[in-house]
Order: structure tokens, then sequence, then C-alpha cells
């Protein structure tokens, strides 16, 4: 096979684009770009092939996080049903709060769709007021405020106040 071997131009952004894709799948660090191993196994395969940085790489992670983010409101805005929401706020055993808010919708095809549209650390005070602001913050952002038919709550013994004050800050 000596010379039989065609030399292939690489697309940079191509494979910047995969490296990203590859780290969000599997949830590795931005670092392991840097990693010593990974960028002698790298260059050996190309030595012609542009190395990145951790940073370049986060870049282009939260790049492809808005593109998703996009596409994902795109469709909540395309569809004709209503969207049905679960929230959850928990406290993890070091005291860090923890939303999520989740997206269940029937979209044109019919099959039902579930969709993190958020997941962050709210730290305590866990008031009712700072909870229903965050959440109307959240359904502000992804422009579905008036398209919301219930939402679920954990069991919060003070859910309907919780639901009060959602509706004192706008939600309806």
């Amino acid at each position: 096979m000596q010379g039989k071997l065609k030399a292939t131009k690489i697309d940079q952004m191509v494979s910047r684009e995969l490296c990203a894709n590859l780290i969000i799948r599997h949830g590795l660090p931005s670092e392991f770009v840097e990693y010593p191993k990974l960028r002698t196994w790298i260059s050996y395969l190309n030595p012609e092939a542009t190395l990145v940085s951790r940073n370049t790489i986060k870049k282009d992670i939260l790049t492809i996080f808005r593109r998703e983010k996009m596409k994902l409101k795109d469709e909540l805005h395309n569809i004709t049903s209503r969207i049905c929401l679960t929230f959850d706020l928990w406290t993890y055993c070091t005291t860090n709060g923890y939303i999520s808010l989740i997206a269940h919708y029937v979209d044109s095809n019919w099959p039902l769709r579930t969709k993190i549209l958020n997941f962050f650390h709210f730290p305590p005070p866990h008031t009712r007021f700072k909870l229903s602001k965050k959440i109307n913050e959240c359904l502000h952002d992804w422009e579905i405020e008036k398209r919301i038919f219930p939402i679920t709550l954990d069991n919060a013994s003070d859910n309907d106040v919780l639901v009060k004050t959602l509706k004192s800050v706008g939600f309806k």
C-alpha cells in the first residue's frame, strides 16, 4: 500500500465541531483537548493539524449550545399544542440547590417530546418569590410563557403559594 494513500485536506472547523460534540456527548472536560497524549496522537495522525486550546473548545461548545437552543425555540414556537412543564427544586447534601425545568409537548408528527429547558444552580434561600421569578424568567427566555398548560411542581408543601406568587409576577 506504499504510496497508495491519498492526502486528505482536513477542514479545521469541521474537526473542531466534531471534537466539541465528542466532549459534549461524553461529558469530557474542556481540558481534554490539551491532554499531552491526545495532542501527540493527533499530531502523529496529521502533522498539519491545528490543535486548539480549552478556551477555544469552550467557545465552540457554547456556539453549539446556542444553535441547538435556537432550533428548540423554533420547534416550540411552531408546535400547535400547549406545553406542559415539570419543575423541580432539590437540595444536594452540601446544601447547594438546583432547579430543573422540563417541557413536555406533542410535535406535528404526534410523538410526545420531553426536553430539558433549564438546569441550574439555585443557591438558598429558596423563597417563593425567588422561585417564581426564576421560573418566569426561564419561560420568558424560551418565549413560551403564554403557551403553558399545566405546571407540575415537586412535592413541596407550599406549592399553592408558589403558584399564587407566579401569577403575581406576571405568569398567566
